[in-house]
């Protein structure tokens, strides 16, 4: 679906507390942004880059294996809005976006085609390969044991209030899936989001965090169809 048609499908079912993609990403997202550390920044803008290319890949093919890589022309990641909200934050300026991805991405590099085009190439991650399966628990691992042992700290707290203000005022036909808690179109779940850009990392899925945290107020119940796919609801 193309942005003007995007834009328009969420006019229509407008109602208070939607926000339009243009007032997220011009006003809402700088704000928060301003406040991050480089860190963050670097993180998310990492993020925008590699949610960018898996992207791209999802429209091409679905019968890619995970050999494959994800490649795109290198000028084509200011389509990403993310992208272009994220990267005027990073201090030192960026001067060449080449030599970042090179310095920044281990698993990426940049190369020139046969007509000169500069080319993001990343390996494509299978989340399902028990080698990532394995990585990821021990980045889950790491970041858990970074956290407070006895409570939650003050970006957790936040987290949790507008996770559980977003659960309580839902107002859906049926429980919402876990992508709806932060989506960019609605002021609750806007909130969860910018809650999670101050201390989540890339890598660590929102679910993990739920469960570890905050599992005796919050559920995540898998639907059986992929786990981006579970539903959330408040624990009885």
């Amino acid at each position: 679906m193309k942005n003007a048609e995007r834009q328009a499908k969420h006019a229509e079912k407008w109602v208070p507390g939607w926000t339009s993609p243009q007032q997220f990403y011009d006003k809402i997202l700088p704000e928060r942004l301003a406040i991050l550390s480089q860190a963050r920044l670097r993180d998310l803008l990492l993020e925008a880059i590699e949610r960018w290319l898996r992207g791209r890949r999802r429209k091409k093919s679905r019968n890619m294996t995970e050999t494959d890589t994800d490649t795109a022309p290198l000028d084509q990641v200011w389509n990403s809005p993310k992208f272009k909200a994220t990267f005027p934050f990073i201090d030192p300026p960026i001067e060449s976006l080449e030599n970042w991805v090179s310095e920044n991405m281990d698993d990426a590099s940049v190369y020139r085609d046969d007509d000169g085009t500069l080319v993001l190439s990343r390996r494509h991650v299978d989340e399902n390969d028990p080698e990532e399966e394995e990585r990821y628990k021990e980045e889950l691992n790491e970041f858990l044991e970074a956290l407070p042992e006895d409570c939650l700290s003050d970006e957790e707290e936040e987290l949790r209030e507008v996770l559980l203000s977003f659960l309580e005022n839902w107002q859906g036909d049926s429980a919402p899936l876990i992508v709806d808690a932060f989506d960019f179109s609605h002021e609750r779940s806007i909130k969860v989001y910018l809650a999670m850009c101050l201390f989540i990392p890339r890598q660590i899925k929102l679910r993990d965090w739920i469960v570890s945290r905050i599992g005796g107020e919050v559920e995540v119940v898998e639907t059986g169809s992929g786990r981006s796919n579970a539903i959330l609801r408040l624990a009885s």
